[in-house]
């Protein structure tokens, strides 16, 4: 992953940064890291909801959508990493933006390395 963006994706201040790395090579903003996280996992991690949103926003639609279904080594999607760590705004976007692009059940119901999908975990979260 461009260092860049990791930098913008844990800090969530990086408007200018994804305009411009969105621009010169938008493939840049599929890069994950050796955990397999994607920018918008890490974002997700931290809880960035403007971050997601800016994302998501400029991304070219198949790029949001390999972004939404992208699976980290945990067998996290983003809305997964989201739900875990208890980030439910932050969920509730990622949520909409699958239903938005049409994204199928199985994307939005994917479940982890535990057998777990984001209702699970949402259900244990009370």
């Amino acid at each position: 992953m461009d260092r860049r963006l990791l930098e913008a994706a844990v800090s969530g201040d990086a408007t200018e940064i994804i305009k411009q790395l969105a621009i010169d090579d938008p493939g840049v903003l599929l890069g994950t890291t050796p955990q397999g996280n994607t920018c918008l996992h890490i974002a997700s991690i931290h809880g960035h909801e403007g971050f997601c949103k800016d994302l998501l926003g400029l991304a070219l639609n198949q790029s949001a959508v390999s972004l939404l279904a992208a699976i980290n080594k945990d067998g996290e999607t983003p809305l997964l990493t989201a739900v875990t760590r208890g980030r439910d705004t932050l969920a509730s976007v990622l949520l909409r933006c699958c239903r938005d692009r049409q994204l199928s059940g199985e994307t939005i119901l994917k479940q982890d390395k535990r057998g777990c999908n984001a209702l699970h975990h949402a259900i244990r979260r009370g």
